[in-house]
């Protein structure tokens, strides 16, 4: 993920806290999906970046090892979120809430082969809920 930090020296306990949010992170998923993905948490982090406030690791991480996989991914918010997807060759993109979206966030698309890292973020340093869905 390419962002910088304002961050210059991290108490003790805040590296502790980092460390053990990235030890519960998802396990990576790989295509052809078996079953759809949905996972649940509090959107944000503690990175400032141009997609909102994003988590130190990805929220999921998907392997595409088709040469293309038509993928439909689908955020449910309960406040304004924002989806930051990272992919191979320079490949990002960041898709936020309007006030027409009723709460929720759909990016279906065809994704080539390759490592895509997703984060769920939040426009402030709120924390709302989320449910992050992916079907193949």
């Amino acid at each position: 993920m390419k962002f910088t930090s304002r961050w210059f020296l991290l108490p003790i306990a805040c590296v502790s806290v980092l460390t053990a949010t990235a030890v519960h992170a998802d396990p990576p998923q790989q295509t052809p999906l078996a079953a759809a993905i949905q996972v649940s948490g509090a959107a944000g982090g503690s990175q400032a970046s141009s997609c909102g406030y994003l988590p130190e690791s990805p929220t999921q991480t998907l392997h595409v090892t088709e040469a293309f996989a038509s993928l439909n991914i689908q955020l449910q918010g309960e406040g304004d979120v924002t989806l930051y997807i990272e992919g191979p060759n320079d490949f990002s993109e960041c898709l936020t809430m309007d006030r027409f979206s009723d709460g929720q966030i759909q990016a279906p698309g065809v994704l080539n082969q390759g490592t895509y890292h997703i984060y769920v973020g939040s426009p402030s340093e709120a924390q709302p809920g989320y449910t992050l869905s992916i079907s193949q």
